[in-house]
């Protein structure tokens, strides 16, 4: 239990000073490993089950950033399918969020937002 409190600790702290999305996405997988090997041994432990809605979140939010990201530079190189599909997969992910908050409704906004300009402006840098 405790080594599963101390990975995901480890992972909070590793996935803050990176700076490449792939990079915390990978040691967001590691972490989220480690608790589900946990929560085999303790499967109705609280600690565990919280931990790991977090992780699944935090996992969620990072593939949406990534998704944006890759839309955004298809975008900008002209590449108007590539583009939507990206933003199509994050809205996707964004509908999938549990709770139906402020912040993820404005989330959603913005990426259909740019998903409109792509579609419309074939293409032009989105900011």
């Amino acid at each position: 239990m405790k080594w599963a409190e101390l990975e995901t600790q480890e992972f909070t702290q590793i996935a803050v000073g990176r700076d490449r999305i792939e990079d915390k996405l990978e040691r967001l997988k590691q972490t989220l490993t480690v608790v589900e090997t946990a929560l085999e041994a303790y499967p109705t432990e609280k600690d565990l089950l919280e931990s790991k809605r977090a992780l699944i979140a935090s996992e969620r939010s990072l593939e949406i950033s990534r998704l944006v990201e890759n839309a955004e530079a298809a975008a900008e190189g002209g590449d108007i399918d590539a583009a939507t599909e990206n933003y199509e997969k994050a809205l996707d992910l964004i509908e999938g969020l549990e709770g139906a908050d402020a912040n993820r409704a404005a989330i959603a906004d913005k990426v259909a937002e740019a998903l409109h300009k792509v579609r419309t402006l074939g293409g032009e840098k989105i900011s």
